[in-house]
């Protein structure tokens, strides 16, 4: 072969000399390219709040809830006290150790039961706290009925029903059974009225004050007083009443924690200077001082002075706290008992089981012949009558007797209805020296009576209960002295 066809041998076996078609250059694939993002949802339009946010329970409509709670429970209506609860209700009652909780009903059964006898119920220190819908209340509650007493803090917890506040929770945080106490709002409300610079009406158990007593009443009793903290009983309206009815109306204008008490008369004679010859008469203040230290442990009370002169109100017997939808005290007009129906009364108050007993104690002291009882020493028969504005007439005749000192003493009282000459005893005689001086007529067939008790002039209320009188309530004062 020669070169040249070599030559060209070689050339055709070079790249591209083929018939063939070449293959395929190879391809790079192409970079992965991200997809576009899906379009986002632009955010959400902002919306307004709500236009119906709970509107704040103010304190002033928490404290007249409050208010009518506390005067619901001394006034003794159940139902008034009962409208005050919210639907949706829990309450928490702790009486010295023990402990009870209830919903609404269990709770309105068992405050039914507590509403059969009269209470007491006092609020110190209170405290209320608004917000947005709700309310707390806190204070001091001292609770008595009877021969109960407790004290403790409470709270109630408040909120809006129907866009009225009512109470959601109650709790009785803490109990402490101190015993015994004196009742301070008888039958309706009634409350006892001391005269002294003002008409003064006494509202409940004394709070304690650090405040400066001064002096009000030197007498039986002597009378100190020392301004209160806030209450909200500033500013309710009160109306006062005598034997004849209304005497004057008025607004409790301060509050003050007064102190009462019937010195030993060797403290009098201290005072007036009279122990020694040339002796110092104390000073109002120095008396004020004594007097208050005497009345701690039983002499003191939370009352509201009414802006009124006291010749304005002269003759006011007892008081009532004005509120919504409450009538007027409706009292009998006194009218003598003649001496013929005080006889025929004394004759049937004789033949009596009380009567008798005290007979038997004075025999066994004087012996069988030494008579009747009642005629022994320093005798007081006493009758009172009132009559009713539709005709019905009622008489009370008191009995009491004493030798003085350390010897024989006894009293008792009994009530009659009159008909013309005839008088029908109203349940049995009562073992205590009691003097009305006032009776209201509270609805029933029989008025209460308001008046005086003791020896040391007690404060008293007695109301009809089962066809005969009952102890209700009582102020009594407290007497330091010795009557020998």
């Amino acid at each position: 072969m020669t070169r040249l066809a070599l030559a060209l041998l070689a050339a055709c076996l070079l790249p591209g000399c083929s018939d063939d078609p070449p293959p395929p250059k190879p391809v790079t694939p192409p970079t992965p390219v991200e997809p576009p993002p899906k379009p986002v949802d632009p955010p959400p339009t902002p919306v307004d709040p709500p236009t119906s946010v709970a509107p704040t329970l103010t304190e002033q409509a928490a404290r007249a809830v409050f208010d009518r709670w506390l005067a619901a429970q001394n006034d003794g209506d159940f139902e008034a006290y009962a409208a005050t609860y919210a639907p949706r209700f829990f309450g928490i009652k702790r009486a010295g150790p023990r402990t009870s909780r209830f919903d609404r009903d269990g709770w309105m059964k068992d405050r039914r039961r507590m509403f059969e006898k009269p209470m007491t119920v006092s609020a110190d220190d209170l405290r209320v706290t608004p917000g947005p819908g709700t309310a707390r209340v806190r204070f001091t509650q001292t609770w008595a009925s009877g021969d109960y007493r407790d004290v403790g803090p409470k709270q109630l917890v408040m909120t809006l029903h129907e866009k009225q506040p009512r109470i959601a929770r109650e709790e009785m945080l803490a109990s402490t059974v101190i015993g015994p106490a004196p009742q301070d709002a008888g039958p309706a409300g009634v409350r006892f009225v001391r005269m002294l610079d003002a008409p003064y009406v006494i509202l409940s158990e004394p709070v304690e004050t650090a405040a400066a007593p001064r002096l009000l009443a030197r007498g039986r009793p002597y009378v100190a007083a020392a301004a209160a903290p806030r209450s909200p009983h500033v500013g309710r309206a009160v109306t006062l009443y005598g034997p004849n009815g209304r005497r004057c109306g008025g607004t409790i204008e301060e509050v003050v924690v007064l102190g009462m008490v019937i010195p030993h008369f060797g403290a009098v004679q201290t005072w007036d200077g009279e122990m020694q010859p040339g002796g110092k008469k104390a000073s109002a203040d120095e008396v004020a001082a004594a007097v208050w230290q005497m009345s701690d442990g039983g002499g003191r009370y939370l009352a509201g002075k009414v802006d009124k002169a006291a010749t304005d109100c002269a003759g006011a017997v007892f008081a009532r706290l004005e509120g919504p939808d409450r009538p007027a005290a409706a009292t009998w007009r006194p009218t003598p008992v003649p001496p013929a129906q005080q006889n025929a009364a004394v004759e049937q108050i004789r033949r009596s089981d009380a009567w008798k007993d005290i007979q038997a104690a004075y025999e066994a002291q004087h012996g069988a012949g030494a008579g009747p009882w009642d005629g022994a020493g320093v005798t007081r028969i006493t009758a009172r009558g009132f009559t009713a504005p539709g005709g019905a007439a009622l008489a009370v005749i008191k009995m009491d007797a004493g030798l003085g000192c350390g010897g024989f003493g006894g009293g008792l009282w009994q009530a009659f209805t009159v008909d013309g000459l005839r008088l029908t005893p109203i349940g049995q005689p009562v073992a205590e020296p009691f003097t009305p001086a006032a009776a209201m007529d509270l609805g029933g067939a029989l008025p209460s009576l308001i008046g005086v008790e003791g020896y040391s002039g007690d404060g008293a209320v007695y109301a009809p209960k089962d066809g005969a009188y009952a102890p209700a309530s009582t102020l009594p004062i407290l007497d330091l002295d010795c009557p020998c």
